[in-house]
């Protein structure tokens, strides 16, 4: 059902690839004159770099940090390294300009994927403030500092939970917040509204779409000791660009009309336009004097295949002997239902053998693809960061997962080869190296 695209899509890939390359040299140049411009304004840069060995022996399974990420097998020190450099401009005392790009192991090197931040923000007064540009929907506990890996003791967050936060991490538009000091804590409300780009192209073929009417909620509270947020994103997928998705629709066209519903029915899960996404999160985070704890969880509802609707937590606690801080962390992604791309038990209870037969064949290329995107596992990690100074640390860390049937979409399955057809597990060691500059 998907077909390999012609040599004219490999140019037109070719040339946008090139396109977004000069993007980039775009974005330094821009960079390296506003930072000459504003030699005379307050202007501070700032960076942060993880280098990280990676080795995950599987002769299954890919391993890969992002859903946007390269999936790597073996030894690797791509995965796990990531490079961050941040611009912090005060125009004059209520307005300043925040900018900040990460380089990592990305499939798509689009400029959305590498420019994180790129905002203006206006302190209204001591409560309120706006930003402008883009900005982080502040959907997670650690939505802000996600890839400064220096300011946490894992090797990385959890996967369960921060793999699919390059899809939503941060959006195009204005975000109004609110904090209010008591006595007991401080109180901070936002509100974002405007739209996100997901584009994960590879060389099989284009994968993108667009969060449109992009709301972002998120409630926080925070006293001497605690941490605690709770969030709600809601958005409509529209745009969707998907190798093999024209050859979906012309099939209403070539097939019998038996098997017309069928079509419609992969069509509207591959393709769901218009369809309307929503994703809550619930977080706490306690800080004593030597233990640290953390833990969060989602709900996703969707009804886009290759997103299928979830539930995600994980908790994390780690005792801080002097430099040395071992940890241990619990976590886990449940879909709420087996990945199948039409419901096969009703049709072969419905319809003559030879016919089910037919419909197996027509839909084995589509459910494949559903299969290789879920995410059903369970993994526990175990590890010790070492503070070396103020701004070095070294880590250690080994991740065991136990992976569901067709579950293995947070990872990669090799060389393309089909989903796991049977409970797995999966394990990964890292050894890394933090800093911030």
């Amino acid at each position: 059902m998907f077909t390999v695209f012609n040599q004219a899509s490999r140019q037109q890939r070719a040339l946008g690839k090139m396109q977004r390359k000069l993007q980039k040299i775009l974005l330094l140049l821009v960079l390296c004159v506003t930072s000459q411009l504003s030699a005379a304004i307050e202007t501070e840069f700032s960076g942060f770099a993880n280098v990280g060995f990676t080795y995950a022996d599987s002769e299954q399974i890919e391993f890969r940090t992002s859903l946007i990420n390269v999936a790597r097998e073996g030894l690797t020190w791509q995965s796990d390294t990531v490079v961050g450099l941040q611009m912090n401009t005060r125009l004059d005392n209520k307005l300043d300009f925040v900018g900040q790009v990460i380089l990592q192991d990305r499939n798509d090197d689009a400029l959305s994927n590498v420019l994180e931040l790129a905002f203006l923000r206006y302190q209204i007064n001591r409560n309120w403030s706006t930003k402008l540009g883009r900005f982080s929907t502040n959907s997670y506990l650690l939505t802000d500092y996600r890839y400064v890996r220096h300011a946490q003791y894992w090797a990385r967050p959890p996967l369960e939970m921060y793999s699919p936060t390059g899809v939503l991490g941060n959006m195009n538009g204005l975000q109004v917040n609110y904090s209010k000091d008591y006595q007991y804590g401080i109180l901070k409300l936002s509100w974002s509204y405007g739209n996100s780009y997901f584009r994960n192209d590879q060389a099989e073929g284009n994968l993108r779409t667009k969060f449109d009417d992009l709301n972002a909620f998120s409630v926080e509270m925070n006293t001497n000791r605690w941490r605690v947020q709770a969030n709600y994103l809601s958005a409509t997928l529209v745009d969707f660009e998907i190798a093999g998705a024209d050859d979906i629709s012309a099939l209403q066209q070539t097939l019998p009309p038996a098997f017309i519903p069928i079509a419609l029915a992969i069509q509207s899960r591959i393709v769901p336009e218009n369809s309307q996404v929503d994703y809550t999160t619930i977080g706490s985070h306690y800080q004593g004097d030597n233990l640290e704890f953390i833990t969060e969880i989602a709900d996703l509802k969707s009804e886009w295949a290759l997103s299928q609707s979830n539930r995600t937590a994980y908790a994390s606690i780690a005792y801080n002997l002097d430099k040395f801080t071992p940890f241990i962390t619990v976590s886990g992604a449940l879909r709420d239902e087996f990945p199948e791309i039409v419901d096969f038990g009703e049709l072969q209870a419905s319809l003559p053998p030879e016919m089910f037969q037919q419909v197996v064949l027509l839909t084995s290329e589509s459910n494949e693809l559903l299969r290789g995107a879920s995410i059903d596992q369970r993994s526990i990690s175990m590890g010790l960061r070492w503070d070396v100074s103020m701004n070095w640390s070294i880590k250690f860390q080994v991740d065991h997962n136990r992976i569901s049937e067709a579950g293995s979409g947070l990872f990669s399955t090799v060389n393309s080869e089909l989903a796991p057809t049977a409970d797995i597990t999966y394990n990964v060691v890292n050894l890394s190296f933090s800093t911030i500059f």
